[in-house]
């Protein structure tokens, strides 16, 4: 799979875990996958991503930049 685009839906900046919504499908992911080095991002936020395979096989958001 290449980029996609989607919006965040949810951050929670204590624990850093978060969800990115791409059509019909959610993307868990973490902080640390923020490529500008920010470990903070806003809900609503419009942004571009890479989805990667996560523990326990599941599809997780990298690479993530604003778009």
């Amino acid at each position: 799979m290449g980029q996609l685009l989607g919006d965040v839906t949810a951050f929670d900046q204590a624990s850093g875990l978060g969800v990115i919504t791409s059509g019909e499908d959610h993307f868990p992911f973490h902080a640390t996958s923020i490529a500008s080095g920010l470990r903070t991002i806003a809900v609503g936020a419009q942004v571009a991503f890479a989805p990667l395979h996560g523990s326990g096989g599941r599809i997780e958001a990298g690479h993530i930049t604003l778009h």
